[in-house]
């Protein structure tokens, strides 16, 4: 994983903070928030595939990303952090915080995917026609070709590996792990996110004991950026 650093020049340092980006991010996300706490060392990663990480060499999913942190993390003496997760980041501090609970202090999740979506008739009805272009294509009645316009943009521009781990990673639910977790957490979510819809900040409330819910009106899933400022204010006063 690549990482940046910014280190306290205090001599009494407050506990270190993590952060994690969405998919197509990187280590650099994040990094506006550096002068805001200047008592404390702030991790930024970049995921596999990501900024100038390397692509991965196998599949790889959710828990082979989290153990590579968490022995980045214990390479790096890193004890009793806060956390700092965006959409699919939050999908590793799921994974983190449900299984390595004594490692964090308090985490704040932002767009936090990892729960499975609802769908209407009409996005199943796409699935489906997908699901069958798909069958057709193995079976080579079409050509590949007819594949690779469907989906996400996120999706469309990835190589085939991360393709592979692309799909391997939005298929898992991962409200298992949000069940465990005991960790002090604050959700923030844009009101008109629709990557990750308001209910899934909702549902996520219900699961995380200890948690709470801001919702940002007017934003996207991109509301720590489009409030920076606010988001900034949150974290400060959460992270104390």
């Amino acid at each position: 994983m690549d990482f940046l650093v910014v280190k306290s020049k205090y001599k009494n340092k407050k506990t270190p903070i993590l952060f994690l980006h969405g998919w197509g991010g990187d280590k650099n996300s994040f990094y506006f928030l550096r002068n805001c706490f200047k008592d404390r060392d702030l991790w930024f990663i970049s995921f596999p595939g990501h900024g100038r990480t390397p692509q991965p060499t196998s599949v790889i999913g959710v828990p082979e990303i989290g153990e590579e942190l968490i022995k980045f993390i214990k390479n790096n003496n890193l004890n009793k952090i806060d956390l700092v997760a965006h959409s699919f980041g939050g999908r590793i501090a799921l994974y983190l915080l449900g299984n390595y609970p004594a490692l964090f202090r308090k985490a704040v999740l932002v767009g936090c995917a990892g729960l499975k979506p609802r769908f209407n008739l009409k996005v199943k009805f796409k699935i489906l026609f997908f699901k069958i272009k798909k069958f057709l294509v193995k079976c080579k009645i079409v050509g590949l070709n007819s594949l690779d316009k469907k989906g996400s943009l996120d999706y469309i521009n990835l190589s085939p590996i991360m393709k592979q781990c692309f799909n391997k990673i939005i298929h898992k639910d991962l409200s298992c792990y949000a069940k465990k977790i005991k960790t002090p957490t604050i959700l923030v979510w844009g009101k008109e996110d629709k990557a990750t819809p308001l209910y899934m900040g909702k549902k996520l409330c219900k699961l995380i004991k200890n948690s709470k819910l801001i919702v940002m009106n007017n934003c996207s899933h991109f509301c720590f950026y489009e409030e920076s400022l606010r988001f900034a204010l949150i974290l400060q006063y959460f992270f104390v």
